[in-house]
């Protein structure tokens, strides 16, 4: 018989339920294949650029033919190379805010709410603190419609800059709170519009060109939903994707936001500490045809919701509670993270990596249940149909395994873990089976594989008595 043991995350609130758990392993669809759902490695990472000096990560963003980051105090720029010049001295210790203002040459960089303000230019390669005596200083800034725009959590306001600059403001170019009595937890962009996320409800504003002030709120498009944490909105697709305030993630559908989390997620999410919620990011790639959202709650978990399929699973760096992703941009044709720890390297992020840049990437399928109204069942094999033959020449994953355990009290304890061979180089042929596997009522399969090769598996099957 076909065992449904590939699949994503589903971690139900009772354990008796479904204790399912994907982990750098996501579920795709198989499509005139043997099964309907395989499972890909998620992608490895190996080291691009190194800063000029090891601090905290605080953002990263792509203009023109340079990526920029803020690591610790300096602005530090990447040339396709990966190589790194400090650019200058940037105030603070927050996550920062940063946005391409006009024609790929001015990027604005604000510190915090009531703190400094930034605008480094390409064409003159100067990096200036805005010294406009109207900047009130922001924690985000986008930009749209020739406008910079900035969310200042202290004052509650969001505000604009002059039309097509980067350092000149007025004092009178701001809004307040939403419609409701509600504090601005973050700001975004979508088909022309500005979204400014409350605590319990969002508006949207649109350009309508007043001369007083451009933006004006478009009162048919209320909505009764705020934002948990000011980084986990993220634009892409068409859409915003967000944390909402009842830790349920959502993506806007017009002005209606449509659930993407499922009783997994959640019951995940209330677990979390309130901290650690606030303090979630988020960002979004294109990989093999695939869009990903991938939130990191900061100590928790790092959650990756593949928008193909809507299937959702984990993502861990094997020294880490979470993934080591802290900011992502698309560049030199290539996948860029900023590391979260404080160690200033960027990595490319890549699917024909199969380790974190030396430290190992051990990929985690915890299966549903296999149980047929609770009447023992007599294991006598189980085979795993994967690639095989991937092999290296030399090292470890030389002749890589995959290691077999399983669970007969629902996931709480695992035993009689077996390593099964997948193939030197070029065993294309080879079976990996599993034979007399004991006997249960109920039992959880966990699969892993630490071996820096690929880790593709298409089909379990397994002949039970």
């Amino acid at each position: 018989m076909r065992l449904a043991l590939l699949g994503a995350t589903n971690k139900h609130p009772s354990v008796v339920v479904s204790n399912e758990k994907s982990i750098n392993w996501y579920p795709v669809e198989s499509a005139g294949g043997v099964s309907d759902f395989g499972m890909i490695g998620s992608p490895g990472t190996k080291l691009f650029g190194t800063a000029t000096v090891k601090a905290e990560s605080r953002g990263m963003v792509k203009m023109g033919d340079y990526v920029y980051a803020v690591v610790g105090n300096t602005l530090q720029r990447f040339d396709s190379a990966g190589t790194a010049v400090n650019k200058g001295s940037i105030s603070g210790v927050n996550r920062v805010g940063m946005s391409v203002a006009t024609d790929s040459v001015n990027l604005a960089i604000c510190t915090g709410s009531g703190s400094d303000g930034y605008v480094y230019n390409a064409d003159t390669d100067t990096l200036s603190l805005i010294s406009d005596p109207d900047f009130p200083g922001g924690d985000q800034v986008i930009f749209l419609d020739n406008f910079l725009i900035f969310l200042n959590k202290q004052n509650d306001q969001w505000f604009i800059s002059d039309l097509a600059s980067s350092t000149s403001y007025t004092a009178d170019q701001v809004a307040s709170s939403i419609r409701k009595p509600d504090k601005i937890v973050s700001i975004a962009t979508d088909h022309g519009e500005l979204f400014i996320f409350g605590e319990e409800g969002t508006d949207v504003w649109y350009n309508s060109a007043n001369v007083d002030f451009p933006f004006d709120r478009n009162d048919t498009a209320a909505i009764e939903r705020g934002c948990k944490a000011l980084w986990s909105t993220a634009s892409d697709d068409n859409t915003i994707f967000f944390l909402g305030d009842d830790l349920i993630f959502y993506r806007m559908n017009g002005y209606t936001p449509v659930r993407i989390s499922d009783v997994s997620v959640e019951t995940s999410l209330a677990s979390y500490s309130e901290a650690n919620l606030e303090g979630a990011y988020a960002f979004i790639y294109t990989d093999h045809g695939h869009k990903f959202y991938q939130v990191t709650i900061p100590n928790e978990e790092t959650w990756v919701y593949n928008l193909a399929n809507q299937k959702w699973h984990n993502k861990k760096h094997f020294d880490l509670d979470t993934h080591h992703a802290f900011s992502y941009v698309k560049a030199f044709g290539k996948h860029l993270i900023l590391d979260s720890r404080d160690n200033g390297q960027i990595h490319e992020m890549s699917r024909s990596y199969y380790d974190d840049n030396g430290t190992t990437l051990r990929a985690v399928r915890k299966s549903q249940f296999t149980t047929n109204e609770d009447r023992r069942l007599r294991w006598k094999r189980i085979k795993i149909a994967m690639e095989t033959g991937v092999g290296l020449p030399t090292g470890q994953g030389s002749d890589p395994i995959i290691m077999l355990r399983h669970s007969d009290d629902r996931g709480r304890t695992f035993k009689n873990e077996k390593q099964l061979k997948y193939g030197k180089a070029g065993e294309y042929r080879k079976q990996v089976i599993r034979r007399h596997a004991g006997s249960s009522r109920v039992r959880q399969w966990e699969f892993s594989v630490s071996d820096p090769v690929p880790r593709n598996i298409a089909d379990i099957y397994a002949v039970i008595e």
